[in-house]
């Protein structure tokens, strides 16, 4: 996939981040190891979590105020 730095990413492959970060920290492989693997900011994938998990989508939203 390479480096995903300043693209958008549709909901589907973002939910697929979270479920396989989700089961590599179940079987022992820390965030940031499962992070850098996906090549994602930590940071962005704790955003996209939080709000999963708060059963909002994760679809991308207009850029701006």
């Amino acid at each position: 996939m390479g480096k995903i730095e300043g693209t958008w990413i549709e909901e589907e492959h973002k939910v697929a981040m979270l479920t396989t970060i989700q089961h590599a920290k179940a079987t022992g492989i820390s965030k940031n190891r499962a992070c850098g693997i996906w090549m994602v900011n930590r940071r962005r994938m704790s955003r996209w979590w939080r709000s999963w998990t708060h059963g909002d989508r994760l679809v991308n939203g207009k850029p701006g105020p």
